[in-house]
């Protein structure tokens, strides 16, 4: 009897053995190949688009009010972005292919599809849902639509792998730890760093120096006073705090008001348009972004001179904030 192996591992034999094969060996190695790469690819570029833009999808979480603070948010992105990439990996080997990679793939995709059908139909949400963090913006009912095409491919993989022989446990446990790892190492969980406004001596330097190049614009944020408000290009309540700002502006006199944006600079035009601002704004990277906030925007500072003499976190602005610094009518 002659024995050889498949491009994906699958065992052919001649002869009568070979009649009397299961299914999976009956079958062609080239359809179970391509779905288990295309499963195992969906997860990989998943996990990567979430780890290049760690920061939106943290903000997203805690937005969504999933966890109570950014530290646990952090950490809760992180693990699932290496389960993610781990799962990923699997796709690519058969060890443990039916008793651990596609019951842990369902099972993942069955509670995000809960979620998904929660934001879709009850709350009717139609933004970004970060699946793919900033690389490809899918509403809920696009990535639920999404999950549901991979829960079927899942099924489809579970159905015609059967008889698989359960291989060695140790590959795909090497892979998800290994994941983990690669995801802690590479982008570790930093303190978030929120300073005091009141105590700043002036003789500080300034953090809020290195923003000069806005929009149309530069500006020197460490001379005379102006505010300076951090805001999301996607969040609401930011949204909110900068339509206050702009209607505040055209009834009486404000200090120079400056928007450091997270999120691209392309949506920045339906930002302005939705709220009727026209404040200069810089686009930054997330790290950046989030040294300045507290748990999620938006933040207000009052600078003078470059130091914070105050800030708010609210999303309604009041210009009798500013009287103790700013006694203009």
């Amino acid at each position: 009897m002659l024995v050889s192996y498949g491009p994906y591992g699958y065992r052919k034999e001649s002869g009568v053995a070979n009649r009397m094969n299961s299914g999976w060996q009956r079958l062609s190695p080239l359809p179970i190949t391509l779905s288990a790469w295309v499963l195992g690819g969906v997860f990989i570029v998943s996990a990567v688009a979430k780890l290049a833009a760690l920061g939106a999808v943290e903000l997203y979480v805690v937005q969504q009010n999933l966890l109570p603070s950014r530290e646990l948010a952090a950490y809760a992105v992180r693990l699932l972005i290496a389960a993610e990439l781990g799962l990923g990996l699997c796709c690519l080997q058969r060890a443990w292919w039916r008793r651990f990679t596609l019951p842990a793939i369902a099972g993942l995709l069955a509670l995000f599809s809960v979620y998904l059908a929660y934001l879709a139909f009850w709350r009717h949400d139609s933004g970004s849902c970060h699946c793919f963090g900033e690389l490809l913006r899918m509403s809920p009912r696009a990535a639920l639509l999404k999950n549901l095409a991979l829960l079927g491919l899942v099924l489809y993989l579970f159905r015609q792998t059967k008889g698989w022989p359960a291989g060695a446990s140790y590959l795909p446990a090497g892979l998800m730890a290994a994941s983990v790892l690669l995801v802690f190492l590479g982008s570790p969980v930093r303190q978030i760093a929120i300073h005091a406004s009141d105590e700043t001596q002036p003789t500080t330097p300034s953090r809020f120096a290195d923003f000069r190049a806005f929009h149309g614009q530069t500006a020197d944020l460490t001379t005379g006073t102006c505010l300076t408000a951090f805001v999301s290009l996607d969040c609401e309540h930011c949204r909110a705090l900068v339509t206050s700002l702009a209607e505040a502006g055209r009834q009486q006199a404000l200090p120079a008001t400056y928007l450091i944006c997270l999120g691209e600079t392309n949506a920045a035009p339906a930002f302005f348009q939705d709220t009727g601002a026209d404040f200069p704004y810089l686009c930054v990277k997330p790290e950046q972004f989030f040294a300045f906030i507290a748990e999620k925007p938006p933040r207000l500072y009052l600078l003078q001179r470059g130091q914070p003499r105050a800030f708010w976190d609210h999303e309604r602005f009041d210009p009798q904030q500013l009287r103790p610094w700013w006694p203009r009518d």
